[in-house]
């Protein structure tokens, strides 16, 4: 719950960075010390001068008089250590408890009796007998500006206001009625899950349950220059001396050549990598890979390269069978570069737009094993790697996969599972009636053979990542490739972008109270994986 506390703390920072300095306003402010039984609250001078009655007397049991509309009424305990607060009216309420060290033993006794003004009836602590401690009854009025008042009003109903919110507030045509009804009937719910799914940009070697993999002749397929990624995190690279060719070294990952380079140069002088060859732990992050470094661990500290190896082939044979001709040229309109990737030390990482008809990838044969590299030759002899991702599939209620999924499921022998949903009220009124016979229900194994109910899930999006400059991982069972951490991170950063930039706020801000109420513990949902999408709405 602190966490989530200081996530709403920064979310509504952030909102407020937007917010325009406002006029100043009117403030005054009248004190009186309590002087009867019977005491209102001190009225305020046209001057917004303060004026101080003494107080005399032992009895403190008093009855008080709530506040006028449109000021503030404070009751609070002074003495040279300092002021302590112990109630309050406001905007003519009756007089409450607030915060502090008497916040449970008072108690107020509310009534109006013989046409009286209402009063609340309490009776407060005694003060000590060195005479510094006395109670001291304030009333304070602030004028606030439209301007103001609209952000006062916004401070309530979203994560913070912003300028442009304000002045929509300000406008003619708007108040806080039509705000509140354009939030929830007119504007477009921000999920959580779409959040992550359409962001969801994850290297993967093989299909997993929530989704496929992509293929390398199919078009918008990936492509990198990069001879390493931060998937490769504590994996091992063995380098070895290509026979027939001199000076010239195969680095291998998991026992497959993935690069050749004539340069294993580190930067420290005395870390060298064995001309004879030699297996090393990969040990860096993305970080690294930025930087254009390579990381090795000697002597269990880790170690660079001079430069990342990008991907190179010195000869084709090395990748026979699985180098695949691109008939374009790699500075072509046919790539698109992604990220930062443009000017970077290593190399650039490319969507190729169209789709290929090469026999290599009629050929490649099933059971491959997922981590043998599927190479790329530009027609200006630019060798690329194929660079799998993940695809999500959309299943939403208003947009269904007509079987469910469950051709999917079939195609990858259950590797990946039935995307139809359990029948809800989210969805029931757009689950249709499917007669495909590779149709599948939510808790089928695969087609049924008969006709088959299938529903779609809120926010069940598909990927579009090359939309988007960041991107979130999927945790998966098999190759978890992540940290917890990591994992847990992204959540945190999910919940914090929609609130901070949903257009939706009035809806985020109340699902936010009202999980409050019900509030469930991180630590009772056991994962050790630390999933995202199973916690999002």
């Amino acid at each position: 719950m602190k966490l989530v506390g200081l996530l709403l703390l920064l979310a509504s920072s952030a909102r407020a960075n937007f917010l325009r300095k406002a006029p100043s306003s009117t403030f005054s402010t009248s004190i009186r010390e309590l002087s009867s039984t019977t005491t209102s609250c001190p009225i305020l001078t046209t001057d917004g001068s303060i004026s101080i009655d003494l107080v005399v007397g032992t009895d403190l049991t008093f009855n008080l008089i709530p506040s006028e509309s449109g000021t503030v009424c404070t009751l609070t305990k002074q003495s040279s250590s300092g002021i302590v607060p112990v109630a309050r009216s406001y905007n003519g309420k009756v007089w409450e408890r607030v915060s502090g060290p008497f916040s449970s033993s008072l108690s107020f006794d509310c009534k109006s009796a013989n046409d009286s003004p209402l009063f609340c009836e309490v009776a407060l602590p005694e003060l000590s007998d060195s005479g510094e401690e006395k109670y001291v009854i304030t009333t304070a009025k602030k004028t606030r500006t439209p301007f103001q008042r609209a952000a006062r009003f916004l401070e309530h109903t979203t994560f913070g206001p912003r300028k442009d919110e304000i002045e929509e507030l300000l406008t003619p045509e708007s108040c806080t009625s039509t705000w509140m009804h354009k939030q929830m009937y007119n504007t477009p719910m921000s999920l959580h899950r779409e959040y992550y799914r359409s962001r969801a940009d994850d290297r993967r070697r093989e299909d997993e349950s929530v989704g496929v993999i992509d293929s390398p002749c199919a078009a918008n397929s990936r492509w990198r220059q990069a001879f390493y990624t931060n998937k490769d995190r504590n994996r091992q690279v063995t380098i070895t001396p290509i026979d027939g060719h001199d000076g010239w070294y195969g680095f291998e990952v998991d026992g497959f050549l993935r690069t050749t380079t004539n340069n294993i140069t580190t930067e420290n002088t005395y870390t060298e990598v064995d001309p004879n060859g030699g297996t090393y732990d990969m040990c860096g992050n993305q970080l690294y890979l930025q930087r254009g470094k390579f990381p090795m661990r000697f002597d269990g500290k880790c170690r660079n390269l001079l430069e990342v190896p990008l991907i190179h082939l010195v000869h084709d044979s090395l990748a026979e069978g699985r180098l695949i001709d691109i008939p374009y040229n790699f500075d072509s309109s046919e790539f698109t570069t992604l990220g930062s990737t443009a000017a970077s030390n290593y190399g650039r990482e490319v969507v190729l737009s169209e789709s290929l008809t090469s026999s290599v990838c009629t050929n490649l044969q099933e059971g491959l094993d997922p981590r043998t590299p599927i190479f790329g030759k530009t027609k200006d002899g630019v060798y690329l790697l194929y660079d799998p991702h993940i695809l999500l599939k959309t299943n939403t209620p208003d947009k269904l996969i007509s079987d469910g999924g469950g051709s999917t499921q079939e195609e990858t022998d259950g590797k990946v599972l039935c995307a139809s949903a359990p029948r809800t009220f989210l969805n029931e009124d757009t689950c249709k009636l499917s007669t495909e016979a590779s149709a599948c229900d939510w808790n089928d194994a695969g087609g049924t053979g008969f006709a088959t109910v299938v529903c779609g899930s809120p926010g069940e999006v598909s990927n579009t990542p090359l939309s988007y400059f960041e991107s979130f991982e999927v945790a998966a069972r098999d190759d978890p490739t992540e940290s917890n951490d990591v994992l847990e991170q992204q959540r945190d950063t999910i919940w914090t972008m929609n609130a901070v930039y949903s257009p939706d706020q009035l809806r985020q801000r109340v699902a936010w109270a009202l999980s409050q109420i019900y509030a469930i513990s991180p630590g009772s949902l056991v994962d050790s994986i630390k999933p995202t999408e199973q916690y999002m709405t």
